[in-house]
C-alpha cells in the first residue's frame, strides 16, 4: 500500500467512518500531529477526543485529494474537505495540507494545516470574512 492509500485510508477509516479503534494502525504512541490548530499537538490518544468534536460539527465529510508528492519517507497532499454542517445544514468546503513522514508503514509524525478560520465561519461560529474584519482593525468579540 503506497503513502498515498494509507493516508487515504486514514482519513477513510477514522475521520469518516468514525473508527477511533483504528487510530492505533496509523500512529505509533509515541508519535505527535502539529498544525492542526495553532499551538495544538496531538499524540494518538489526543485524536480519540478530537476527532468526536469535529465530527459532532459536521456531516456527510468527504475529501478530494488535490494534490501529492512522495519521497522515500514523506508524503505531502493538498486536500478539500466538504460536508455540511449539523447546526445550520450549510456546505462547508475547506482546504488542508498536510505532511507525513513514515516510517513502517505508519506515521512518525505529521504537519497540519487547515483553513480553521474558513472552517468557523462556515459552520457559523465566527462572521463571514473574518480575515477580513480583522485586517481592517475589527477585533471579533
Amino acid at each position: 500500500m503506497g503513502k498515498l492509500d494509507i493516508l487515504r485510508d486514514w482519513y477513510d477509516r477514522v475521520w469518516i467512518a468514525g473508527d477511533l479503534n483504528a487510530i492505533s494502525d496509523f500512529f505509533p504512541r509515541d508519535a505527535e500531529a502539529d498544525g492542526i490548530m495553532p499551538g495544538l499537538s496531538l499524540a494518538p490518544r489526543d485524536f480519540a477526543e478530537f476527532i468526536p468534536l469535529m465530527r459532532s460539527l459536521v456531516t456527510d465529510l468527504r475529501y478530494d485529494v488535490l494534490r501529492h508528492a512522495e519521497t522515500d519517507e514523506w508524503l505531502w497532499a493538498l486536500l478539500r474537505f466538504h460536508g455540511t454542517t449539523r447546526r445550520s445544514a450549510q456546505p462547508i468546503d475547506v482546504a488542508s495540507h498536510v505532511a507525513v513522514r513514515f516510517a513502517g508503514g505508519r506515521f512518525a509524525e505529521a504537519y497540519n494545516m487547515t483553513d480553521m478560520i474558513t472552517f468557523f465561519e462556515q459552520i457559523g461560529a465566527l462572521p463571514e470574512q473574518a480575515t477580513a474584519l480583522c485586517l481592517m482593525g475589527e477585533q471579533l468579540r
